[in-house]
């Protein structure tokens, strides 16, 4: 079993340290992590919920998903996407170009799928990919905008609904190599 260090970081979130095996993990948990810092096995760890990483809650060494925090995240996913699109309505407005959809209905689409958001009982209920595309959770502009941003990656975390180290690979090109 792949053991991990895991502990509840100043933003409330559960940080999650792999340790690269050049020290025991105890060594590692008692010289880079804080007092409150526990080892556990991975496979402790939400196995289906990596989506909702920043809605992870740490009490009494057991990870679980929070499910107000996992609904703010994919809000925050959605109205992404949802502005994406409402953007791409208003280019073809200006372009003259029919929209599939009138704006009534754009807008009842937007709030019954908002309203769905709020009424989920589980984060089985919320949708895991949210942005067009497949598996993609950002689309190419959320991209650049990550690569030209100042912002510290937690707070791209927080804006984006993504974890900090999906925002570093972003910004180190490990992911999304394609968008420039």
């Amino acid at each position: 079993m792949t053991q991990v260090i895991i502990y509840t970081n100043e933003m409330g979130n559960v940080s999650v340290c792999t340790p690269t095996n050049d020290l025991p993990i105890d060594e590692v948990l008692a010289k880079d992590c804080p007092e409150h810092a526990v080892i556990v096995d991975a496979s402790d760890l939400p196995q289906d919920e990596d989506d909702f990483f920043n809605a992870w809650r740490l009490n009494n060494g057991v990870v679980s998903v929070d499910l107000e925090a996992a609904r703010g995240v994919h809000l925050a996913r959605f109205n992404a996407a949802a502005i994406e699109r409402a953007q791409k309505r208003q280019l073809n407005n200006l372009a003259g170009i029919a929209n599939d959809v009138t704006d009534e209905a754009f807008i009842a689409d937007l709030t019954a799928k908002r309203n769905a958001i709020a009424a989920a009982k589980s984060t089985a209920e919320l949708p895991r990919k949210v942005a067009e595309g497949g598996k993609r959770k950002l689309s190419d502009e959320a991209v650049r905008e990550i690569h030209k941003s100042n912002l510290s990656s937690s707070k791209l975390s927080k804006l984006y609904g993504i974890s900090v180290s999906s925002i570093r690979d972003i910004i180190q090109h490990i992911t999304y190599k394609e968008v420039e």
